[in-house]
């Protein structure tokens, strides 16, 4: 605004009325728009002072010309509350439209920058998108149907639809079960144990020092191993170490211990995987609550069960969930170090001796069928 105040007229007409008649009694007076405003807050006795802004030495100066002139005839205090009654409406109702203008620009500009950070995202996640589909998707969608035949082979074209006879088959098919027992037995033992050394070794490294951070490295590698590289060197480990130390056969030759040597395989392997998932769950733990809990007098004990627990359940839930699917389709394991024993076979396994052992997508294919029953290749069986 300069210094008569013109500025303030720029506006709506009614507006710019108002405003022209409160500037022509200011310049009716000498004066310029913001001294006869600061003069009519001084014009009372109990007024002594007034808080101006200024940003420049002129305005200042301005300011100081109203000394001994602050007084006002009625006619004019009458014009200015006049003015000011007719103003007050008519100067909220366009801040208020100046107000709700900009957010309403504002939110189209979030949305409009929301929409490109998306396009962007699925952009750059498209690739793996459309490889996902055409390795896991479609062979699933395409498997459906080829379940309610008795398809000698995946590529063969002479099948009969079966409907459900495949699935009662399967149900009531002992190997199956065994190799579904197995599956579970495997699952319960690597999600539990895994999780359960991860969140330890979490808890006992979370603190960032040299050694802690050599440990967490350490115990991160086997994760970056090749699965059926780690599985054969522990197979090695059983056999020409734990054999001769305690006089006892190979735990992967036994089965009744062959399921959870396995297990021990995986877990040492994920173990320092879940570590990871649990510090970076830990380390979000604001260390004001651990200091609260230690004044209102709290155990070790409590302040894991009460404040790291429940903080940290979405890296639990992460790694229960992801642990389930990776022991559930367990396929590695078994093939590289208990091949052929039956006690060793996870439906995973099944699936693919039946496939491609037995060269058969459906079981219900009663002409080639093994003298065996169901199962198409013959296992040692060790106790």
């Amino acid at each position: 605004m300069n210094k008569d105040g013109e500025d303030f007229l720029k506006g709506d007409d009614s507006l710019d009325e108002l405003l022209m008649e409160r500037y022509a009694l200011a310049k009716e007076r000498g004066q310029s728009l913001p001294q006869m405003a600061l003069s009519w807050l001084l014009k009372d006795s109990d007024v002594t002072s007034v808080l101006i802004g200024a940003s420049k030495p002129e305005q200042i100066l301005s300011n100081i010309g109203i000394v001994g002139h602050t007084t006002f005839a009625k006619e004019e205090l009458d014009l200015i509350d006049q003015i000011s009654q007719e103003l007050t409406p008519m100067v909220a109702t366009a801040r208020t439209i100046k107000q709700k203008h900009p957010e309403k620009i504002m939110k189209q500009k979030r949305s409009v920058k929301k929409l490109r950070t998306h396009a962007g995202n699925f952009l750059f996640l498209f690739p793996a998108m459309l490889l996902y589909c055409f390795v896991v998707i479609v062979p699933f969608i395409q498997g459906i149907p080829y379940s309610f035949t008795n398809r000698a082979s995946v590529v063969s074209q002479s099948y009969d639809f079966v409907g459900l006879r495949n699935y009662m088959e399967l149900i009531t098919n002992k190997y199956f079960q065994q190799a579904f027992f197995h599956t579970v037995q495997f699952t319960v033992i690597y999600v539990i144990g895994a999780n359960v050394l991860g969140l330890a070794l979490a808890l006992m490294l979370s603190r960032s020092s040299r050694f802690n951070n050599l440990a967490r490295t350490i115990m991160f590698i086997p994760f970056t191993v090749a699965l059926t590289s780690g599985a054969i060197v522990w197979s090695y480990v059983f056999t020409d170490v734990y054999s001769p130390l305690f006089q006892k056969m190979s735990p992967l030759g036994l089965s009744s211990q062959v399921v959870p040597a396995m297990a021990i395989i995986a877990i040492w392997r994920d173990m320092g995987y879940c570590m990871l998932i649990y510090l970076a769950g830990l380390q979000s733990i604001s260390g004001g609550y651990y200091e609260a809990a230690k004044v209102d007098g709290a155990t070790w004990w409590q302040r894991t069960r009460l404040i790291t627990f429940p903080l940290i359940l979405p890296a639990i839930v992460s790694n229960v969930t992801l642990l389930i699917a990776w022991g559930l389709k367990c396929f590695d394991y078994p093939m590289a170090v208990a091949r052929n024993m039956e006690a060793a076979q996870t439906v995973s396994m099944y699936v693919y001796d039946y496939i491609f052992g037995f060269n058969k997508a459906g079981i219900s294919d009663h002409h080639n069928r093994s003298a065996g029953g169901h199962y198409p290749v013959h296992y040692i069986h060790r106790s």
